[in-house]
């Protein structure tokens, strides 16, 4: 039996997390030798300005997975808490060789991705969207861990915290 793609159904936001605990599992049980690869294809979103580019993950939820699948494998797969289900009616299918071909093509593609870390205390920014959108602000506190800061908008003549994603702000020149 050779090893096939699948496409394993997760919960949404725990696809690296879902990963991670299906290696450790299956190293643990010492069935690592069934699973060859996984991937997540990616796509990039442009900010409303064009000049900003994050990626995100094209089917939220969803892990493409090399394997060789044995009732084994399907079984402690499927045992862990974050794998939803298997695609598949009564056994696991196999996503075609075309369509997986098809994404890797989409995946190596994808723009770079500006570094994250261009943003610092005191720096004005100009805000994108949201609620206080084309509003400046000053940076007060930058989390990159979340790609986050905190900044200062003046608000009625009054400076107000707020907390913007790096997708919501640009630097002002």
């Amino acid at each position: 039996m050779e090893k096939l793609w699948y496409t394993l159904v997760v919960r949404r936001n725990h696809e690296k997390l879902s990963i991670r605990s299906i290696k450790l599992h299956l190293e643990d049980k010492k069935l690592e030798h069934l699973v060859e690869d996984f991937f997540l294809p990616e796509e990039a979103i442009f900010s409303t300005t064009g000049k900003k580019v994050t990626r995100r993950l094209k089917f939220p939820g969803t892990i493409y997975l090399k394997a060789k699948m044995t009732t084994e494998l399907q079984k402690h797969i499927l045992n862990l808490s974050s794998v939803i289900t298997i695609y598949g009616k009564d056994r696991p299918e196999p996503v075609s060789e075309e369509t997986i071909k098809l994404l890797f093509e989409s995946n190596k593609e994808l723009p770079s991705v500006e570094p994250l870390s261009h943003f610092k205390n005191g720096d004005r920014i100009k805000v994108l969207s949201g609620p206080f959108a084309n509003m400046s602000a000053v940076v007060k506190a930058v989390n990159e861990s979340e790609q986050k800061v905190k900044a200062e908008v003046q608000i009625f003549g009054r400076s107000s915290p707020v907390e913007l994603s790096y997708q919501d702000i640009e630097l002002q020149d």
